[in-house]
């Protein structure tokens, strides 16, 4: 009894935390939305909400495995909810959103200007941009093709 109460607690928790976040970044982005003119987003959570839906899916499977077992229903809410906290994680940290004149990523807004290079890595499929300050973000292929055609537009 004590695991299943485990499980739930823990899975409440972390899911609790991930829609936290989520609403956070909306709240952040939606204030960039006024200040700034929206252009576009990239969203590039779809292989982390694919492969955490799977692993939700066996961690449904091992529940109902074993059903008569308090303490693996436990595990299996925890793993569940951990499964569908990382999709919300997804969603709110793998996602930029493109204004006129920068980015914001992770409700964090860049300017254009400010970045000094960029830089591919893991076969072209992300690139590190390192910006004027001298931190670096890491972005994929898709969120670069829209950063490289503003650039030009802008430039």
């Amino acid at each position: 009894m004590i695991g299943l109460i485990l499980g739930i607690t823990a899975g409440a928790a972390f899911v609790g935390y991930n829609i936290y976040e989520k609403l956070k970044f909306d709240r952040l982005n939606n204030l960039l939305k006024e200040q700034y003119k929206f252009v576009q987003k990239v969203d590039s959570s779809k292989n982390a909400v694919l492969f955490n839906a799977v692993m939700a899916g066996i961690a449904v499977a091992l529940g109902v495995v074993n059903v008569n077992d308090l303490t693996s229903i436990g595990i299996s809410v925890a793993l569940i909810s951990s499964f569908f906290g990382n999709v919300l994680a997804a969603r709110t940290h793998r996602q930029v959103l493109f204004f006129e004149k920068g980015f914001s990523l992770d409700g964090v807004y860049t300017r254009f200007k400010s970045i000094q290079s960029i830089t591919p890595i893991k076969k072209g499929k992300q690139f590190k941009i390192l910006l004027v300050n001298q931190t670096s973000i890491v972005l994929d292929k898709q969120a670069v093709e829209v950063l490289d055609s503003l650039r030009v537009k802008k430039g």
